[in-house]
């Protein structure tokens, strides 16, 4: 079971306030369907899937913005830390903010059949540069290709107001060394460092491989993928294939084959190495082709989308089954009305669902509690004049992680207060341990159920970089994944006015097993 907790800190009478990043707040699908976060409504929503109670009045929903696109799946997009729309794609062509394919932005090596034509990622240690990577559709083998986007380069714009544009002597630039034949998925995650990332694609065939090329301020190394088998496992190259996913903190991924089987397991973000390969097996009857991967922003649970269908699994439970054979039983399971296969997580925490050839989505509105799971049909209208198609916007899961900011400071001989907020509905986490990292005695401190804020207060008597270590642990004491947070505290020599508020900025978030 996985447990998320947010850590908030109160240092010297600041706050912090943690949230997620906006990279992804404008989405491109479908055919014409665009959305953004940046301006929202409320609407109704009528329950579906085995929902109980009414309809109900949704708010935060995102509002209808234009766009070009026409895609019956792939379609990634990226915008700034604020939220402002860079460029979308379909793997085929790149659009740039004003809705006007990029100067050198066609012929790339995608397809608008690909589930998953492309993702765009940060060029590491180069500002305003990003690495757009497209990918086939079909039974041969489609290898990756990357291009380099420019947002110095005027494009369609002015060198005043540049609009970006593909660097020429940087498109199309093939991966090679992979094992397997790929196409169709490719996704890609945020290196443990912080700072580089990995692209990943999966290759079928007689033996199952999943590669990862290396990204760096260095640029992409197309030529050396870390590779990983998957011994005694097959999938016969078909036609089509469906979404890879990672776990926002890089550590789990699932793979839809779009005919039989969902492959998942664990992943080290810092090495490219994939571990703990399984799979689950559905029936091939036409109607559970798994082909949509979500993961929970708690990151317990695994949603997988199937024709008209929708499986739930806690994923302690099935990454910790015996074998590589997966039986266990969904946590929750739903029928829906008309074809289904698309799932995006959105900055709002629910997870949306297409509605193939509808002007409407489904949404999950509480991923994280799948036992009182709500679903609801958006109203008819609620995509027009676009409508959805079978795929919504991959995005890097990195952008849907709650990131810490860098620390400030807090004085010595001061209180300074710490909070962590749980969200544990199983009701695992029976004690707190607070180590404070000066020495002194650790703190326990018992958890209640329906209880999800903790605090400690505590001084410390000297200056310097303190250490928080949070220890949760079960009833019978074994120890849960520790949470860190530093605390640098100063010596003050001059006191502060005690009605100033400043952003303290001490804060993290951690997903535990």
């Amino acid at each position: 079971m996985k447990l998320k907790y947010f850590i908030y800190t109160f240092l010297l009478l600041g706050s912090i306030n943690v949230s997620a990043q906006r990279e992804a707040s404008n989405w491109f699908f479908g055919y014409t369907g665009g959305l953004t976060w940046n301006t929202t409504r409320s609407l109704t929503g009528t329950p579906v899937g085995g929902t109980t109670g009414g309809s109900v009045v949704l708010s935060e929903l995102p509002t209808v913005i234009p766009s070009q696109i026409s895609t019956v799946e792939g379609c990634f997009s990226l915008s700034t830390d604020q939220g402002l729309l860079l460029f979308y794609s379909d793997g085929e062509r790149i659009w740039d903010r004003s809705n006007t394919i990029m100067p050198n932005g066609s012929g790339l090596q995608g397809d608008i059949s690909s589930a998953q034509s492309g993702i765009i990622l940060p060029y590491p240690g180069q500002n305003k540069r990003y690495i757009n990577v497209s990918i086939g559709a079909g039974a041969a083998s489609h290898p990756p290709y990357y291009s380099v986007i420019d947002m110095t380069l005027p494009g369609n714009g002015t060198i005043a107001n540049p609009l970006g544009d593909v660097i020429p002597a940087q498109k199309n630039i093939q991966f090679t060394g992979a094992s397997g034949t790929t196409g169709e998925s490719v996704t890609s995650i945020l290196h443990a460092n912080g700072t580089d990332y990995w692209i990943v694609a999966p290759g079928r065939g007689s033996t199952v491989y999943f590669n990862a090329w290396l990204v760096s301020s260095s640029g992409p190394q197309p030529a050396s993928p870390v590779v990983t088998s998957m011994p005694g496992f097959s999938i016969t190259p078909g036609n089509s294939c469906g979404y890879i996913k990672f776990s926002a903190d890089g550590k789990h991924f699932a793979w839809a084959d779009d005919d039989q089987y969902v492959v998942f397991g664990d992943f080290n973000a810092a090495t490219g190495q994939f571990s703990n390969l399984k799979y689950i097996d559905y029936a091939t009857d036409g109607e559970d082709e798994p082909y949509g991967i979500e993961f929970s922003p708690s990151m317990q649970y695994l949603y997988v989308g199937g024709r008209q269908k929708l499986f739930v699994y806690e994923l302690d439970v099935i990454l910790n089954w015996p074998g590589t054979n997966a039986g266990a039983a969904p946590v929750r399971q739903f029928n829906f009305g008309v074809e289904v296969n698309g799932l995006q997580l959105a900055l709002d925490g629910r997870i949306y669902v297409t509605a193939f050839q509808n002007s409407f989505l489904y949404v999950i509105t509480n991923p994280n509690t799948p036992a009182d799971l709500k679903i609801y049909q958006l109203p008819n209208s609620f995509l027009l004049p676009g409508s959805s198609a079978i795929g919504l916007p991959s995005f890097a899961a990195s952008w849907f992680r709650y990131e810490p900011e860098v620390a400030a400071f807090s004085c010595a001989g001061h209180p300074a207060s710490i909070s962590i907020q749980i969200d544990d509905t199983a009701g695992l986490t029976a004690t707190l341990d607070w180590d404070f990292g000066d020495g002194n005695t650790v703190i326990g401190q018992s958890v209640t159920n329906g209880v999800t804020e903790y605090n400690q207060m505590h001084t410390y008597a000297n200056g310097g970089a303190y250490t928080v270590v949070i220890t949760p642990r079960r009833a019978n004491g074994t120890a849960l994944e520790t949470i860190t947070v530093v605390a640098d505290i100063v010596e003050c020599s001059v006191k502060t006015n005690r009605m100033i508020r400043t952003n303290l900025l001490n804060s993290d978030t951690k997903s535990l097993r």
